[in-house]
């Protein structure tokens, strides 16, 4: 990660060069902050992903700061910020709603369910959770279907039927 880092102070030096280098430093921002959030340095994504969620406000591309909304949501469900993760989460979903975009949903409804389940809201997770599934058996990839398919069975894992979880499980 370290490389990382480095190539990215490089190419934030070469993009501060450029007549109008919002963009690239927005994209430089983003990546930084998924590269602490690798690290589990929660704090230091946290200040990166702000940066790139306001450069690219502030350029009017809402895709691209969807991207760093997201990835806020996704810090705080790591730092147990569940309350916030979950309220971030749903901005996700209302902005997939908006724009008419299933894969914005589903991965607003995926995030939103792990905040809620950690919450111990299982209802509500179980039915955010199905929300997903569907969408990611039409769109994939695969690997957020498995991930929400065992999302499903930790639900009912929590809710004291290990049996019923483990027999889930076997059709991933």
């Amino acid at each position: 990660f370290d490389d990382a880092l480095e190539a990215l102070d490089r190419a934030e030096g070469a993009y501060e060069h450029l007549r109008s280098p919002d963009y690239g430093l927005a994209a430089v921002e983003l990546v930084r902050a998924a590269v602490y959030y690798e690290r589990g340095e929660l704090q230091e994504a946290a200040k990166h992903v702000e940066l790139s969620e306001q450069l690219y406000a502030d350029l009017g591309l809402e895709r691209q700061r969807m991207k760093a909304v997201h990835l806020r949501a996704s810090i705080k469900l790591e730092a147990l910020e569940l309350k916030e993760s979950a309220a971030t989460y749903q901005r996700v979903i209302d902005f997939g709603e908006k724009v008419s975009d299933p894969e914005w949903i589903a991965k607003g409804s995926y995030g939103r369910a792990n905040a809620e389940l950690e919450q111990g809201n299982l209802g509500e997770a179980s039915a955010l959770f199905l929300n997903a599934l569907v969408i990611f058996r039409e769109t994939g990839p695969a690997e957020n279907l498995i991930e929400t398919e065992w999302g499903l069975a930790r639900v009912v894992l929590h809710d004291g039927k290990a049996g019923d979880a483990t027999r889930r499980l076997r059709d991933v």
